[in-house]
């Protein structure tokens, strides 16, 4: 759909506008995939106010999944959305922070990975502190997505361990992973 299109291209906010009054309901089709247009702008990194104005014309959006159960949140901690978009989509729905995708990873994983900004990963954090210590089906915490992808230095600023008490196992290992 030319949404879809216009979403994928970054199209300005009165392209966006003038698809939406011309076919209101191209917010809410999905593609093959299972993605609305939302999805795609978050991925490619559109302006806050495109992200606002196709979630004003689908406000349920928010709380859709693609194929691989992944949130908007998802997409936006994953394609390094700005804060703002994030934060837009926290008080969209609060609770999409803590939604898992089909590998039970969490928006923060995803920040981790691919080494969000720090506005994000605070964002994100200040939502739900227990993301720090929560992991994925391969038994990944944040900080260990983020060393695997070799972003040791940054996300171990960035994403606490999960640690707690004084013993050393396996949360340590992603910020030694990059040590050796």
């Amino acid at each position: 759909l030319p949404l879809h299109l216009a979403a994928m291209n970054r199209a300005s906010l009165a392209v966006v506008q003038a698809l939406l009054t011309a076919y209101p309901e191209a917010a809410k089709r999905k593609d093959d995939n299972w993605r609305l247009p939302l999805h795609y702008a978050i991925e490619h990194q559109a302006s806050e106010a495109v992200v606002e104005a196709i979630l004003a014309a689908y406000p349920k959006a928010v709380e859709a999944q693609d194929h691989d159960s992944m949130h908007l949140l998802h997409w936006a901690a994953q394609g390094k959305a700005s804060a703002a978009v994030v934060k837009l989509l926290l008080t969209a729905y609060p609770e999409a922070v803590k939604k898992k995708d089909a590998s039970s990873r969490l928006p923060l994983h995803y920040a981790a990975k691919q080494s969000a900004s720090v506005a994000v990963v605070e964002a994100l954090l200040a939502a739900y502190p227990e993301a720090a210590k929560k992991k994925d089906a391969d038994q990944r915490l944040p900080l260990h997505c983020g060393a695997v992808a070799g972003y040791c230095e940054s996300v171990a600023r960035r994403v606490p361990s999960g640690r707690q008490g004084e013993g050393h196992g396996d949360e340590d290992t992603a910020a030694l992973c990059c040590c050796w």
